[in-house]
């Protein structure tokens, strides 16, 4: 009785680990074919994805060929309406470079942009506190500030920045100094025969948790995996959860090496503004172009929890600084991982559920 009763636990646990492999399926995509070509502002697409354009070209929708893209140009942005909690998603898009290879990209695990006091500000007066949210397309002012090193875009999250000859992956950092935002990174070499001036597949996938991985045409990239969740009480004016300590590694876990806005090798990253809660997703250029196409998110189907998000408030706020700095899915993707684990789970339930009929025969036999 004590062996029928094993076999059945263990058809149990097989069975149950075969269901829980349950595979994404499409959530939400974005392909751009209904829209009219010309501006995107003003359209249902802008109002949904929180579009903003304060200065420099109007982004365009453009026809090629009969395949209607993006273009992304000026100081513009476009955020997901989605808010992401504890869901795991898989995220695609497709980004084409045009000119520029420094101020353009994207976000995942992003928080809302923050409203700063900038006293490095042009027109910044005791009298006149300049005050500007950090929005995605806008610089975080620490070359302004230090007078040395780099300034980049946005203030918080994981950047995927597409370059001339490589990728670079970047973590917004919580330091000291200047408007308490900086950057590591590591540069990442593109796939073989990869090509960023045509359209380029970018998949991230969230675990919902602690983990994502990043992808480029379906090509394994980087793991970015974080912990210790941590609200910076010395930053006044951010008041979000973030997880501080993060590294990027391969696919053995070697770890990459990180450096700071100013080249410097960052031994332990334990500052990092990964957002806890309520991430974004977003899109921004900085006074140069690139092209998107198929936006494309993926999620369980018993997963419910995706939600639309509230515009930051934006009354009253100064405009976007322009002063130059003086730094340098397709239709039919498939998600082969989860495929892969669904089919080989499928397999050796069928397996096991084969040898244990042929014992449990055996068994009453006796």
């Amino acid at each position: 009785m004590k062996r029928v009763l094993c076999i059945f636990i263990f058809l149990f646990i097989f069975t149950a680990s075969f269901v829980h492999a349950e595979e994404m399926e499409v959530f939400d995509k974005v392909d751009f074919e209904d829209l009219q070509t010309g501006s995107v502002d003003g359209s249902d697409f802008a109002v949904l994805w929180d579009f903003s354009n304060p200065a420099g070209n109007t982004p365009l929708i453009r026809d090629e060929g009969g395949n209607k893209y993006l273009r992304m140009d000026g100081y513009s942005q476009i955020i997901s309406p989605h808010i992401m909690e504890s869901d795991e998603y898989v995220f695609e898009t497709k980004i084409r470079l045009t000119y520029g290879y420094r101020w353009v990209g994207f976000f995942v695990r992003a928080a809302n942009p923050v409203l700063r006091t900038n006293p490095y500000h042009s027109e910044y007066s005791e009298s006149n506190p300049i005050g500007m949210h950090i929005h995605f397309y806008e610089s975080d002012w620490y070359y302004d500030a230090e007078q040395k090193g780099e300034s980049n875009m946005g203030g918080s999250g994981i950047g995927i920045f597409p370059r001339k000859g490589h990728v670079r992956v970047a973590i917004k950092t919580y330091i000291p100094n200047a408007l308490n935002m900086g950057i590591v990174y590591h540069d990442f070499p593109y796939p073989e025969d990869t090509n960023p001036k045509e359209f380029v597949k970018y998949t991230v996938r969230d675990n919902g948790t602690d983990t994502i991985e990043i992808y480029i045409n379906d090509h394994f990239i980087t793991k970015i995996t974080f912990s210790e969740p941590v609200v910076y009480e010395e930053d006044p004016h951010d008041e979000n959860e973030y997880y501080s300590v993060a590294s990027m590694t391969d696919l053995e876990g070697n770890v990459f090496d990180l450096y700071d806005q100013e080249d410097r090798k960052i031994e332990i990253l334990d500052n990092a503004r990964i957002a806890v809660f309520s991430h974004r997703i977003a899109f921004a250029s900085r006074t140069q172009s690139f092209d998107i196409d198929d936006i494309v998110f993926y999620h369980k189907a018993s997963q419910n929890t995706l939600q639309p998000t509230q515009s930051p408030d934006r009354t009253n706020e100064n405009p976007v600084n322009t002063t130059p700095d003086n730094t340098v899915v397709n239709d039919n993707q498939l998600n082969y991982p989860a495929i892969l684990i669904t089919t080989s789970s499928a397999i050796v339930t069928v397996i096991f559920i084969s040898y244990m009929i042929i014992l449990f025969r055996k068994t009453y036999r006796r």
